[in-house]
């Protein structure tokens, strides 16, 4: 066998690989809906539901409903309620989902006869309009070692990727006319990247990190989203 048809014979097996891997990760996704209800079985109108690491977050309807689309049993799912008190859960293998809110815990009924319980919490973060804020406390109390790993652990609708040797963050997806997907990023009053944010700037410094997704208030540059860093100096 020469050396192009080795070539060949290994980019076939590549795809061969990626493909298989690819099925699978597709087979395993599926449709989860379910209901959010109080102490006294009523609904829970309004109720946000976000799946970790994804864009996917929905709210309840009147009847304490909603349903969530191609999500994995591996996901987080984070329930916020009233303010910014919440609980944190892994989905696991269910389709249907029966959520009781009580004022200090939520108990999850997954459909199958079984139920558990897992607390209601402060969040990591604090909403302000279409903005979401980590406070300093919170990235302590939960020990998040970079900006990155705390963004990507607290606010649902966020995705990274790795590009040209550096982390990038999508906040809104491609708004600008440079087709770019790169939100601006403010560190104490300076523009800067990310990448440079993430990796120059020590989590444990930080006092606060607000994302902005409508960023309509900074022109143009903030089309693709805001992000607005404050260290503790």
């Amino acid at each position: 066998m020469n050396m192009d048809m080795k070539k060949i014979v290994f980019l076939l097996l590549v795809v061969f690989i990626a493909s298989s891997n690819c099925l699978d990760l597709c087979a395993q996704k599926k449709d989860v809906t379910g209901c959010v209800v109080d102490m006294d079985g009523k609904p829970v109108k309004g109720a946000r539901i976000g799946v970790v690491n994804t864009k996917i977050i929905e709210k309840t309807d009147k009847k304490g409903e909603f349903s969530l689309k191609n999500v994995l049993p591996t996901d987080s799912v984070v329930i916020y309620l009233k303010g910014n008190r919440g609980s944190r859960f892994l989905l696991g293998d269910v389709t249907q989902l029966l959520l009781k809110v009580k004022s200090d815990a939520l108990v999850i009924d997954n459909g199958k006869g079984s139920t558990n319980s897992v607390s209601v919490e402060t969040l990591v973060f604090k909403r302000y309009g279409s903005g979401s804020v980590i406070t300093a406390q919170m990235i302590e109390r939960n020990g998040y070692l970079t900006i990155k790993e705390a963004i990507k652990a607290c606010i649902p609708g966020i995705s990274f990727n790795y590009s040209d040797g550096e982390d990038k963050i999508v906040i809104r997806g491609s708004k600008s006319l440079n087709l770019s997907t790169d939100p601006l990023v403010i560190l104490d009053g300076a523009e800067t990247t990310f990448s440079a944010a993430n990796q120059g700037c020590h989590v444990n410094d930080v006092q606060m990190i607000e994302v902005i997704k409508d960023g309509l208030g900074y022109g143009a540059k903030g089309a693709n989203g805001v992000i607005v860093i404050k260290t503790k100096k």
